[in-house]
């Protein structure tokens, strides 16, 4: 019964956030992972709110998550990987989209969210409704989609190319900007699985910090041990 009013009361003020200058809060973070703000680096603890625009960098055997502040999302961000948080506000629902420069996500949507979620590369823009899947970047800007859960819109953004990927299949765009899609390989689930090995282990904090705004405008943060 604990359970249940603490879950109530935290939805309620994560909803109540949406009003601070946070879109996200960092859930985890292990090895060498660089946070920048307005181009330059600051210092953070699990727990502490993500601003639009926020970069995340990965180092080999690092790890990074991030869930959005309307509960709608989460993002997990593996080793080596380049990530900037973006979300713009319309009322009480955030519109996310993730910007991936290189490395790899996994991306897990509610099927609940109210706002629009999208991903996004150098080359591509995928977009989300209630699902789970892995976006992958490479060194040579091939960009890599398997879809566990739900389906994607794949669209080339050069060409226009757009085609939806389903759970069960991975969608492909090479170096000439060709987009393929095929049923997932066990090569495919493997490289999901050996991204988060990679993790180290996700841990979740201990103490969940809610930014508000008081009536003066001020932003104050709630603390909820869990």
């Amino acid at each position: 019964m604990k359970k249940i009013i603490f879950t109530l009361v935290l939805i309620a003020l994560m909803f109540t956030a949406l009003d601070a200058a946070g879109v996200a809060l960092m859930t985890a973070a292990k090895g060498k992972v660089n946070l920048r703000r307005g181009g330059k680096n600051i210092s953070f603890k699990v727990g502490d709110s993500l601003n639009d625009f926020d970069e995340i960098r990965t180092r080999s055997n690092s790890f990074a998550a991030y869930k959005y502040i309307d509960d709608s999302s989460t993002i997990k961000v593996f080793s080596n990987s380049y990530v900037v948080v973006n979300a713009s506000r319309r009322d009480k629902v955030l519109d996310k989209t993730i910007k991936l420069n290189w490395g790899r996500l996994l991306t897990k949507v509610n099927p609940g969210n109210k706002g629009r979620v999208k991903i996004s590369t150098p080359t591509t823009v995928a977009s989300v409704k209630g699902t789970q899947f892995l976006t992958s970047v490479n060194d040579e800007g091939e960009v890599t989609y398997i879809v566990t859960k739900g389906t994607v819109g794949v669209e080339i953004i050069e060409t226009g190319q757009r085609s939806d990927v389903n759970a069960g299949q991975t969608a492909s765009v090479d170096k000439d900007l060709v987009l393929s899609v095929r049923a997932t390989t066990p090569e495919d689930i493997l490289s999901l699985d050996a991204a988060e090995q990679e993790a180290l282990a996700e841990y979740s904090p201990n103490i969940l910090r809610i930014p508000m705004v008081d009536e003066a405008g001020n932003t104050k943060f709630i603390e909820i041990e869990y």
